[in-house]
């Protein structure tokens, strides 16, 4: 199991929340497609380097993989 964490201070996402109050759940939308946009990317690189080191197909290996999306009201990817 591969897990990606994302850390981010207090100040940092106060910043975010600040920075994007004047859109309605600006903030947390923003945070939810950057954590499924890293999670989609760090799949494709998973994939790419499995497939160089064994003979799989790159459908066969992302068929095997699961990922649980971020939501706003969720801002967890699993």
């Amino acid at each position: 199991m591969i897990l990606l964490y994302f850390d981010a201070s207090d100040e940092e996402l106060a910043r975010a929340y600040n920075a994007l109050q004047h859109i309605h759940g600006g903030a947390p939308k923003a945070i939810m497609r950057a954590l499924n946009h890293v999670a989609d990317k760090a799949r494709k690189a998973a994939v790419k380097e499995i497939c160089e080191n064994y003979a799989v197909k790159p459908a066969e290996v992302r068929r095997t993989m699961v990922i649980k999306r971020a939501t706003p009201n969720n801002l967890f990817c699993e």
